[in-house]
């Protein structure tokens, strides 16, 4: 039986739909418009006509002039109808066109763009619930992770949030023993030891073809003395003893998160030190009500939970490690406390806890 239903409010929630689905294309545009660096060339050589803009990024020009019409009347692009150029507002050039920056986005853009490719194996994992394999996520993936990772990797862990755990400065400062579970492309560990230069990092991470280009990163800039970075699997124990561990935007993608605590439990040393950086979500679904909570579960959908549970993992998804749940699990795992860092920052939650 047909529930009855208010005509205004369906009316009103169809609008807030058709918005929505106008700013999936938006993201589509937004992930062409970095890919061919369309944002960096209005950004640097102001207004263009599409025919302009085409010539110097090389690629279609009716394709450019459609890409350039779809973000001018989404607002995120000017344009002149005078002279028919298309301009890039100055107060959207940090988020569209300048890397590396504090607000640049272009690495979600890249990550979001290749997910949409996903959607297949994605209902089918839905039907079956065996999750995505890893071999099916790109380059595209990974790249556009590295490249959104570096808001916090180049202006807030060495500048900002390490100076707020005395204990971890003081450590590296007077030369510490640091391991970073899954280490991706090893960007955290190489800022850590330019800043350190007293410590000796190593990263784990499962995926060989990270863990090479975090050589390849270390060895470009001249850290390769003092990190090193080798393939692991994190749920067979970290091997060695510690001084401090870190785990930057990682654990809740693990197969085991509880086991890998444990693992680094082990692997610390008297009064070591775990730094977790986690996504900041809310332990009761309600208050991640939100355009960011959005977001976390849709990418927990096609990325985060999915790529745990082909791995064997219970698949906590992105926002499945909250402030409480890691609490819980801190103590399960044997460590004494867990205090949240201040930062302010919507996405990411940051923990210092000890051993």
């Amino acid at each position: 039986m047909e529930q009855p239903y208010d005509s205004e409010k369906a009316g009103a929630f169809v609008g807030r739909v058709f918005g929505d689905v106008a700013s999936s294309f938006v993201v589509v545009c937004c992930a062409l418009g970095d890919r061919y660096g369309l944002f960096k060339d209005l950004d640097a050589h102001g207004p263009h006509t599409g025919e302009e803009l085409a010539a110097c990024a090389g690629v279609a020009p009716r394709y450019v002039q459609e890409w350039a019409s779809c973000l001018t009347v989404a607002g995120y692009l000017a344009y002149d109808p005078k002279t028919e150029r298309f301009s890039l507002p100055a107060d959207h050039a940090p988020a569209l066109a300048r890397e590396p920056g504090p607000f640049f986005l272009g690495g979600f853009f890249q990550q979001l763009g290749a997910l949409l490719a996903l959607y297949g194996p994605l209902a089918q994992a839905f039907k079956d619930g065996r999750g995505i394999a890893p071999e099916l996520y790109t380059e595209d993936i990974w790249k556009g992770e590295f490249r959104a990772n570096d808001m916090w990797h180049n202006h807030l862990l060495v500048e900002e949030w390490v100076p707020k755990m005395p204990a971890v400065r003081e450590a590296l400062e007077r030369g510490a023993r640091v391991a970073d579970v899954g280490s991706g492309s090893g960007r955290a560990l190489v800022r850590l030891a330019q800043a350190f230069p007293k410590s000796a990092f190593v990263g784990f991470d499962i995926d060989g073809p990270s863990v090479e280009r975090a050589r390849a990163l270390a060895a470009a800039e001249g850290v390769s003395d003092r990190v090193r970075f080798e393939v692991l699997d994190l749920t067979r124990g970290v091997p060695g003893t510690y001084d401090i561990v870190t785990a930057f935007d990682v654990l809740h993608d693990t197969a085991d998160p509880l086991g890998v605590l444990r693992s680094v439990r082990k692997a610390l040393g008297p009064g070591g030190r775990f730094v977790v950086l986690e996504i900041n979500g809310a332990d009761r679904l309600e208050d991640n009500a939100s355009p960011f909570g959005t977001v976390f579960y849709g990418i927990s959908l096609a990325f985060c939970m999915s790529i745990a549970i082909a791995r064997g993992g219970e698949g906590l998804g992105t926002a499945g490690l909250p402030e409480g749940r890691l609490r819980a699990y801190a103590a399960q795992a044997g460590f004494s406390d867990v205090r949240r860092v201040e930062i302010n920052d919507p996405i990411q939650a940051l923990f210092e806890v000890s051993a």
